[in-house]
């Protein structure tokens, strides 16, 4: 895949670079061209619902991105004119994202291991104020903005079964919930107290009187039929800004796998939870026995080498762990009890060993789905992270549909 520059847009996630020293040089180029995230910031976010089609695949990086429409109350005319004389900055993207076993990549880069099961805070986008022209006040307002994912890890390998998120801007209770399980890889919403299935790309928001503050809209993947990216937006003195997309990949009855995009890098120290910045994750000591994963260097497939003697970083993720049941966090009672079902009741997990031959049978059937590039690639990238996860899984006994999943969200 080719990588360009607009102005400052280079996609850490898609290029083989190291994305924890591209998001510390993302902040000082953005901020360079940015004055800034608040009153007056000229930003304008990408929408792959609105830039991209599926044909046009990785042609997109070409493609000069599109302002969303303003909801300020204004003329068309006077909208179009402002839109021409501003600037259209494409912004530095991070990604962070959850698969298999589970293994988890923050938005700076960092990749490890969760050894435990349970419900996490995953994304908590919070404290970041948006100016947006009132319809209601007919003046400038200024809102704190509030997204909370959370996700529950259960089963054998601990993968990820549900994600529950919650839009609680201006409010002591959720405005808008949004939930999805493993069960049946189904979205479903919930407005108030009435839990509904999301059958079709759609806007789901909650309105503050006649203004749009914050809100998600779905538009179908174009890379994974019958899956639904999610959008999360808000208002802003340019309109419409898309802060985030979060894309799945998910079997029913198997597990989940994410992927989070920030379309704007600067604003990932925004971010607490297992994907944000800057999180203490040290390197463990060896323990004789006990499966890892390669980060490097791999072997061939006629070499190969004992899971034992490779390393990855592994957490238990404490300070992240929500004591409160799903239907207290505002789940429905249909997911809770799913849930329930898959919980083995251990809260700490090991790893397993894997010798030579299964190693070499699993780089095999990941080669077969992912491709030989991806083992191939700089190891601290996305692609080559989603190949040694793969490899990790299977050789502990997952199966070849795990293989499968890390296509799909490899490509999302």
């Amino acid at each position: 895949m080719w990588c360009h520059w607009w102005l400052v847009g280079l996609v850490a996630a898609e290029c083989d670079i190291d994305q924890a020293a591209y998001l510390q040089a993302a902040r000082g180029k953005v901020s360079s061209l940015v004055p800034s995230h608040k009153e007056g910031a000229a930003l304008v976010a990408l929408d792959p619902s609105e830039t991209e089609s599926p044909a046009a695949g990785n042609a997109s990086e070409a493609t000069s991105p599109t302002p969303l429409t303003p909801l300020a109350a204004e003329s068309p005319a006077a909208r179009n004119a402002s839109e021409a004389a501003s600037p259209v900055l494409a912004l530095a993207t991070v990604t962070g994202g959850v698969d298999g076993d589970p293994h988890v990549h923050t938005l700076d880069g960092k990749h490890y291991t969760l050894l435990r099961e349970g419900t996490f805070s995953l994304w908590h986008f919070s404290g970041y104020n948006s100016t947006f022209f009132s319809s209601t006040m007919m003046e400038n307002r200024s809102v704190e903005v509030d997204w909370q994912i959370y996700v529950h890890y259960a089963g054998g390998h601990s993968f990820a079964k549900g994600l529950l998120l919650m839009d609680q801007t201006l409010a002591p209770h959720p405005r808008v919930t949004l939930e999805f399980t493993a069960e049946k890889c189904h979205w479903r919403q919930k407005i108030h107290e009435d839990w509904s299935p999301v059958v079709k790309a759609t806007d789901v928001f909650v309105p503050d009187g006649a203004d749009y503050v914050t809100g998600f809209k779905f538009t179908e993947n174009p890379h994974n039929k019958g899956m639904k990216d999610l959008h999360f937006r808000m208002n802003s003195k340019n309109g419409i800004l898309q802060v985030a997309t979060l894309k799945v990949a998910c079997h029913p009855g198997s597990h989940i796998n994410t992927r989070l995009v920030m379309h704007d890098a600067s604003l990932a120290h925004f971010v607490q939870g297992q994907l944000g910045p800057a999180r203490n994750l040290a390197e463990p000591f060896p323990q004789p026995g006990v499966g890892r994963r390669a980060v490097d260097n791999p072997p061939s497939a006629e070499s190969g080498r004992p899971l034992d003697s490779m390393s990855t970083l592994q957490s238990e993720d404490e300070e992240y762990l929500v004591k409160r049941e799903w239907m207290q966090l505002g789940g429905s009672r249909n997911a809770a009890h799913y849930l329930k079902d898959v919980d083995l009741g251990s809260s700490e997990l090991k790893l397993l060993s894997c010798d030579q031959g299964q190693e070499q049978h699993a780089r095999r059937l990941c080669r077969k789905h992912l491709g030989p590039s991806r083992e191939l690639a700089p190891h601290n990238t996305w692609r080559r992270k989603i190949f040694e996860d793969c490899v990790f899984d299977i050789c502990a006994g997952a199966g070849e549909a795990t293989a499968e999943m890390a296509l799909e969200i490899g490509t999302a």
